[in-house]
C-alpha cells in the first residue's frame, strides 16, 4: 500500500466509523464509491498486452509507481497530450460491489483494506 492508498483507506474508515454517517443521505454512497475507485487507481495497475505493445511502440515508459491521473487519465494526461491516445481503466470488481461488501463487514480498518485490496485496475 502506498501513501495515497493509506490516506484514502483511513478516510473511508473514519467516515464509516462516524456515528452520524448515513450512507443513504445525499451523495454519500456515490462519494464513498469514488473513494474506493481512487484507492484502486492509486494502486497497482495491470496493463493489457495490446496496450503495453502500443506504449512500447511509441516508447512511452511507465515507472513502477505511476501516477494514473498524470500519465494515463483523460485529455490532460501525458499520454494524450503527447500522443493523442486515450486508455480506459476498468475495475475488475465494480466499486459498488466493493462498497456493499464493506458495508456488510464489521468495518474495521483491516477488513476494509482486505476487501478493497481485492479490486485491481486494468488499463485497456
Amino acid at each position: 500500500m502506498n501513501k495515497n492508498q493509506e490516506q484514502i483507506l483511513h478516510t473511508i474508515h473514519q467516515i464509516l466509523s462516524s456515528p452520524v454517517f448515513d450512507i443513504e443521505l445525499g451523495d454519500n454512497k456515490y462519494l464513498l464509491g469514488n473513494l474506493i475507485a481512487k484507492y484502486s487507481n492509486c494502486g497497482k495497475l495491470y496493463i493489457s498486452e495490446k496496450t503495453q505493445n502500443k506504449l512500447n511502440e511509441i516508447n512511452f515508459k511507465l515507472d513502477k509507481d505511476i501516477n494514473y491521473i498524470k500519465y494515463l487519465y483523460g485529455k490532460k494526461s501525458l499520454l494524450y497530450r503527447k500522443h493523442k491516445i486515450k486508455v480506459v481503466a476498468e475495475h475488475l470488481i465494480p466499486c459498488n460491489i466493493i462498497l456493499s461488501l464493506i458495508l456488510k463487514s464489521d468495518r474495521t480498518l483491516d477488513n476494509i483494506k482486505e476487501i478493497m485490496d481485492h479490486n485491481v485496475v486494468t488499463i485497456v
